[in-house]
């Protein structure tokens, strides 16, 4: 493996891993771009995935460790289209916390927050009463799709847990 600084520009290429310290310094974003529209995101430890759109972003988790405004401008270090979409891995708050706060945070932008989650997902948040924005748009459990702007996203959630009862992954 070979480690290289993160970039906004350069795409990681196969083989390489990024350049970041365990937890980083306290409220810094270090961005690596991926493909030609998806970007991993770290800070405090904690990931994010920003897939750009024409129109708008999504992303992949919100940590409760999330300062929104921190976060977006981040954002900006490579697009300057607006947050559309949140979509929650699962419903530890370590990834998803942060959504109460960037939905909060967007509407003051005058931007409704559509969440999307597995069925598992939205279930556990309820059963845990999890203080996280519940979701606008459930997916069945298994392997289904949904639609950001005009590109399907699948959404998938595996019957055996693993991490959580509700681990998902997302494929663009």
């Amino acid at each position: 493996e070979t480690y290289v600084e993160p970039s906004v520009i350069e795409k990681l290429k196969p083989g390489n891993r990024v350049a970041v310290p365990d937890f980083g310094d306290q409220g810094k974003w270090y961005i690596q771009r991926l493909t030609e529209r998806t970007y991993w995101m770290i800070c405090n430890g904690f990931a994010t995935t920003a897939y750009v759109g024409y129109e708008s972003v999504l992303l992949v988790d919100a940590s409760n460790t999330v300062v929104p405004a921190d976060m977006l401008a981040a954002i900006k270090q490579f697009t300057d289209l607006p947050v559309s979409t949140l979509v929650y891995s699962h419903m530890h708050t370590d990834h998803v916390g942060g959504s109460y706060r960037l939905q909060r945070a967007l509407k003051k932008q005058g931007i409704n927050l559509r969440i999307v989650a597995s069925a598992s997902a939205a279930r556990e948040i309820t059963a845990h009463q999890n203080n996280v924005a519940p979701p606008t748009k459930i997916i069945p459990d298994g392997r289904s799709t949904f639609m950001f702007e005009s590109f399907e996203f699948i959404i998938a959630t595996p019957i055996v847990a693993a991490h959580s009862a509700a681990d998902s992954y997302v494929l663009t």
